[in-house]
Formats: C-alpha cells, structure tokens, sequence
C-alpha cells in the first residue's frame, strides 16, 4: 500500500490539516514551533515501528484537554493508500464484493481503535438487530397461522409449540442488546436451525421451508459483512510501518564492545546505540559471538583455531570498510574519504583519511558534518535494507547540522531511498528544498488561531524587508524566496525571510 495522503487532528498544536497529498519523496518547509514535528509524530503513530502509543494526557491540544478530551474518542491520524494489482487481487479474495476498490483510509484513534474504509465504498447492505427481531416476530405469528394438512393437526400443533418456545426464547435474549447492533451470522442461523429441525418430512418441509428464505437472506447480508471485516482486519495488518526519525546522533569512533553489549541488555537504548548497531550489522557480526571472535587465551601455543577468529573480525572489517569507502563517495563529494574498520581488543575503532591527507584520523575528529552524514548515511543504508524496507520514512531535520551543498547530498540520498521507502521530512533550510521539484513541497506555518496549517498550492503571507508576499502560488514563492536568499546562506549572513 502507497500513502496518497495523511490527515492529523486533535493531536498537540495541530486541530485539523485536512488531507495533505503525499509524493515518494515529499518536503514539509517551516519555521521552527510551526508545527512539522507534531505532524509527523502524530502521523507515526498510525502504525509505529516503535510501538509507541497516544498519550492523550500529553498529546491532546491542551487547551481542550479539560473541557473536550473524556467526551468522545478522538481521532488523531488518518492515511489513505492506494492498493497495486496484487493487492487489490487478495482483497477481492477476501470479500469479492470489494471488487471495485482501488483505495482504503485508515484512521487511528487516541483509544488505539482504527477504523477502515474502503474507496469506492461498496453498496453494501448492514442488516441491524431489529430488522432480526421484527422479521422472528413475523414468522411466530404466521406459524401460529399454519393449517395442517389431513391428519397432521395434532404434530403441526407440537412443531408450532416447540417453535413458539424457540422463538420466545430467541426474542427475550436478542432484546437485552442494542437495537442498532450488527447480529452475527451464527445467530441467525440458530433460527434457520431451529426451523429446520422440524421440517423432517416433505409435508413439514412444505410448510416451513417458505420461512427459512428470509434469514436465509440476512444470513447471506451477514456472510459478506463478516468478509467485509476480515478484508478490514487484513488491511491494518498489512499496513505500512511509519518509521520516525527526530534525533540523528553521532557514531562514536572508538566503542567499548563489552559496555555497549551490556547497555543493550540492560535496555539503556539511545540514538548513539542505534547508530552503532547498524554499524555492526554493517560488517556483518553478531553482536552475541562478537567478543568471542576475539578472545583467546594467553600464553598458550599458537592455535589455528583462533588465528582464524582473529581472520575473521579482519576480513569482515576490512571488506565492511571497502564497502562503506566506495558507497559513501557516490554522496560526499568535498574530498575522497576512507574509511577503515577496526578491532583491538575489545574495542572497535573508526579511522578516515581523504585523497588530500593521508592520515588516519578518528572519526570524532573529523568535521561535525562528516561525522553526521556518514552516521545518517550508516543508518539508512542498514535499516531501509532491512527491517524497514517498504516502510514509509518520516525524517524530521535531516541534514540539520549540514553546510548547504552538504544538504543538497542529502536529497540525492532521499531521491534513491525512496524506490524502497516512500518518505517525508521536514526542514527549514532553503538546500533541502529541490528547486527543480517544488511540486514535492508542503508550506507548514502557524495560523492566526496559533494551530498548525499546511498548504500545498498557497504560501502564507511573508514580510521582508524587500517584497510583501501576500499568498502566491507555493512554487513562485519559492522562486522569490531561494533566489532572494541563496547567497546569505552561502555566505552565513541573517536572512531576509
């Protein structure tokens, strides 16, 4: 399933954005405090990779919070994907009444109920409790009505005592529910049963067969109706994952294995720990057998059995390293850099040299820039390979500590990730905007009301001290706005805007 568009309400700053399109590659561009992060952890929480939940305590608008929250359940996040071929292929199977549908909205609540809807809505007829009991109400009294054919008064007057008794009983239990409540299928056939029962002979079919066909029909109703919520149950599990993505922390260039094993263990977990797990995936060790690759005993003959450990943590980096050199020179274009991987002990290093100086230099001593984009670089190139491929990607500042051509790297990044990972990332910064794709971007600023607003084809009124905006189209705003302040940003002069 494809995001075609996102809805976020009651959720922090944010009332309503309405629907917002969505792109593969999609840009949400404002100033700080306009709201963007609170879209994208609202919009996580539709299906979350972490697990983590509404806290309406926290996350209902607080405003409202004492007046609104405990009054309904509200919702919070709303998707609607469009379906491929094969998709829309197994939900046919599913429900074939669903044949039709090209499109399903899914909308999450702050009391974790989601609700499904499938476009074009299928014409599809919802048989309520009451339409059950009216029609049992019926067919009692046209039984009390049957004649007997000759000879079999006295056991058509059994069967219509027995009956009787049977659909008293039926009555009495289905009106301690809702009027309005969906009966289920297996209800109404105990009433075609309880029927049919009797009907053991031809006379006895003859006569109580014509009553059958009414719940026979709400039978077949409820049938498509329970396929209908299976069709539901397998659209939200097979709903895309939202990863989030806020902190973009550092990979240290020298780790302790035995210290970073233990925080894992003892769920210390940060951005730092996920950074340097994705490390190790990307040399290909495992964390549980790593420490042993590298112990032996000391003082002890030479041993095949641990010089072939000991090949084996430097083949994996050495190979790991070559790997990470070539890929990382496709982004980083400033100067050729090289990266070796390297054990000692029950340490792991991190060293980098460049075509311009040779030297090996840890990696926390190169640029902050470097040391950032090449732990962004790690993560991404690790986990949208693995657990988080044909996930949606929600990345909020990527590139946020990046000189500008730095940042333009980042979106030819984004531009090869999303053939995997459809994504969406938030930014202030004019280089992480594509000028040759403004249709990907989302104008997201704080109304007048103080909630949040998106627009997609109209900017919100901008004052410099050159030009007055006053809600252009969103591409010639952002034709006036990059060329006004393209060369302060080079420079790190104030902008205008």
């Amino acid at each position: 399933m494809k995001l075609e568009a996102f809805r976020i309400q009651n959720y922090k700053k944010v009332a309503d954005t309405d629907w917002i399109s969505c792109r593969d590659l999609t840009a949400f561009i404002g100033k700080n405090e306009a709201g963007k992060s609170a879209i994208f952890r609202g919009l996580s929480k539709l299906n979350p990779s972490d697990g983590e939940k509404y806290d309406g305590l926290k996350e209902f608008p607080r405003r409202r919070f004492t007046d609104e929250f405990k009054s309904k359940d509200w919702p919070v996040a709303s998707g609607r994907f469009t379906l491929d071929d094969e998709e829309r292929i197994k939900l046919m199977e599913i429900c074939p009444a669903l044949k039709d549908v090209t499109k399903v909205v899914v909308t999450r609540y702050y009391s974790w109920n989601i609700e499904v809807e499938f476009s074009p809505e299928p014409n599809l007829p919802f048989p309520d409790r009451k339409e059950l009991l009216d029609t049992m109400e019926t067919t009692k009294i046209e039984i009390q009505g049957l004649t007997a054919p000759a000879d079999k008064g006295e056991v058509l007057g059994g069967i219509k005592v027995t009956l009787t008794q049977e659909f008293d009983r039926f009555i009495t239990s289905h009106k301690t529910h809702s009027l309005e409540d969906l009966p289920t299928k297996t209800e109404v056939d105990q009433v075609i049963n309880a029927i049919m029962v009797k009907a053991n002979e031809d006379w006895q079919k003859k006569l109580l067969e014509p009553f059958v066909k009414p719940f026979s029909n709400l039978a077949q109703q409820l049938s498509i109706i329970e396929a209908l919520r299976k069709a539901e149950k397998w659209a939200e599990q097979n709903l895309p994952r939202f990863v989030y993505f806020d902190r973009y922390d550092i990979l240290d260039s020298t780790i302790h294995i035995p210290t970073f094993i233990q925080e894992l263990q003892d769920q210390r977990k940060g951005p730092r720990h996920r950074v340097t797990h994705c490390l190790f995936k990307h040399v290909g060790l495992d964390l549980n057998n790593m420490l042993q690759l590298g112990s032996y005993e000391r003082d002890k003959p030479f041993q095949d059995a641990v010089r072939r450990k000991l090949d084996e943590l430097s083949i994996k980096a050495n190979s790991a390293s070559i790997s990470m050199t070539n890929r990382f020179q496709n982004w980083w274009e400033q100067r050729k850099h090289r990266f070796r991987y390297d054990f000692q002990g029950e340490y792991f290093r991190v060293w980098v040299s460049d075509d311009l100086d040779p030297s090996e230099i840890e990696l926390d001593q190169r640029s902050l820039g470097l040391q950032y984009f090449f732990s962004f670089y790690l993560v991404f190139l690790v986990e949208s390979e693995g657990a988080h491929k044909n996930c949606i990607l929600l990345l909020d500042e990527p590139g946020l500590h990046l000189h500008g051509t730095a940042q333009a790297k980042v979106i030819e990044f984004l531009d090869k990730l999303v053939i995997d990972n459809q994504t969406l990332y938030t930014t202030h910064s004019p280089f992480l905007v594509d000028g040759d794709h403004l249709e990907r971007a989302r104008a997201v600023y704080e109304k007048d009301d103080g909630t949040t607003g998106v627009s997609e084809d109209v900017w919100p009124v901008i004052r410099t001290p050159y030009f007055l905006y006053r809600q252009p189209s969103a591409i010639s705003w952002f034709k006036a706005y990059l060329s006004l302040n393209a060369n302060f940003w080079l420079k790190g002069l104030p902008t205008t805007g």
